[in-house]
């Protein structure tokens, strides 16, 4: 399963246009693709795509954050997770809630798409995670 992530060094340089885009494209050749938005604002793929943000509750462990997958066009899911890639959080956090995501969506998708927070400080906690990175450019 192929980790496509996106990034970049600054805000608002277009990384979860870039993110969004790619993963439908992906979807769109009938494969199996989660997006994780791990954006600073929770829920922004989700609107860019016109999907439901994900339930209430899922951030404060209410939800079982296995299931919690917004679906998207074309069979595109989205999935907001937990711990991962949220500002304000430790690198270890940060790296550990990613690794659970990324293991969890192993098992249903042909590729993951990671929309990653700008900057290098965030970039440098999970780098090693990632299988193919694409940073986006002013």
């Amino acid at each position: 399963m192929p980790i496509l992530t996106v990034t970049s060094g600054t805000k608002g340089l277009g990384t979860t246009t870039v993110a969004t885009n790619l993963a439908v494209v992906l979807a769109r050749l009938d494969r199996r693709v989660i997006i994780l938005d791990l954006a600073e604002t929770p829920g922004t793929v989700a609107q860019r795509l016109g999907a439901d943000t994900p339930p209430a509750g899922h951030e404060s462990g209410g939800a079982d954050r296995r299931t919690v997958l917004t679906a998207g066009p074309h069979g595109l899911r989205i999935r907001a997770p937990s711990g991962g890639g949220r500002p304000g959080r430790s690198a270890k956090t940060q790296a550990a809630g990613l690794a659970e995501s990324l293991r969890l969506a192993a098992a249903v998708a042909d590729f993951v798409v990671v929309d990653l927070p700008a900057g290098q400080k965030t970039f440098n906690a999970v780098s090693a995670l990632f299988e193919r990175v694409l940073v986006v450019t002013g």
